[in-house]
């Protein structure tokens, strides 16, 4: 008797389950994907080149700003020295301005490089407007928008791979040695 009542329960159990599922299957989109973090999106170079094609020399996001912008040749040659800019490691984003996700970070980039700059920290932020730069795209190593890399001493490259934000840019810094202390 025991036996019985217990796989009665269990039945009613499972066919409430089931039930439940169903309604949960009912009110859900059909190929809904697991929500992404934005900040850790990218478009690819392939996109850009895609049917509409992403225009070239527009004007760059970081224009006017603390934002170091180089660009074109004179980026490749900068950023392949066998010195950095003012003996600084240098953290560049590498952007197209028509790239939604590299214009969703330009308030937090210009924020760091503010800081930056007001505290005199011994790093270098700057920009490369890839509208500008198209045809070193591959001397750059750019398959993507934003890509963003830490320059240091020896030719050291260090790609960044956290949220595209104030916070995760701090928190890179640091723990690739730049000190937030002035």
């Amino acid at each position: 008797m025991k036996f019985t009542s217990i796989a009665i329960l269990a039945l009613i159990g499972t066919a409430s389950a089931v039930t439940s599922l169903k309604q949960i299957e009912a009110v859900a989109p059909k190929d809904s994907t697991p929500p992404v973090e934005s900040s850790l999106l990218a478009c690819s170079t392939s996109e850009a080149e895609g049917e509409q094609g992403w225009k070239q020399g527009l004007p760059g996001l970081y224009d006017n700003t603390p934002v170091k912008s180089i660009e074109g040749q004179s980026a490749v040659e900068l950023l392949n020295r066998d010195t950095l800019f003012f003996n600084k490691p240098e953290f560049v984003v590498a952007y197209h301005p028509q790239c939604p996700h590299c214009t969703n970070m330009v308030q937090d980039y210009v924020k760091l490089a503010t800081l930056v700059k007001e505290k005199d920290l011994d790093v270098n932020i700057m920009a490369i407007n890839m509208s500008k730069s198209w045809d070193q795209s591959e001397q750059l190593k750019v398959n993507a928008f934003p890509t963003i890399r830490l320059f240091k001493e020896g030719h050291q490259v260090i790609e960044y791979e956290g949220h595209h934000n104030y916070e995760g840019f701090v928190q890179f810094l640091k723990k690739n040695g730049i000190s937030f202390d002035s």
